[in-house]
């Protein structure tokens, strides 16, 4: 039971940092469009397209790494 809450912290932990250094990220590397100084400015908003492999991957490497931390503590708990 010790191992599963220990798997679910650090894989919530793990997932959150990992979308937050992402977007963090993204809104560094990100350059507005020029040509949007010639378009006047409209009530219409528009977003951009979403993709499930991004969630999909962060998931993946989130889970990797609570799986590598909880062996990593049961083998120091153990010995």
């Amino acid at each position: 039971m010790k191992k599963s809450f220990i798997f679910v912290g650090v894989f919530s932990l793990a997932f959150v940092a990992i979308q937050v250094l992402s977007g963090w990220l993204l809104t560094i590397m990100y350059t507005p469009d020029p040509s949007w100084d010639q378009v006047p400015v409209t009530s219409y908003v528009k977003f951009g397209s979403t993709s499930l492999l991004s969630p999909l991957a962060i998931s993946i490497i989130a889970l990797a790494i609570a799986a590598g931390v909880t062996k990593l503590i049961n083998k120091k708990t153990v010995q």
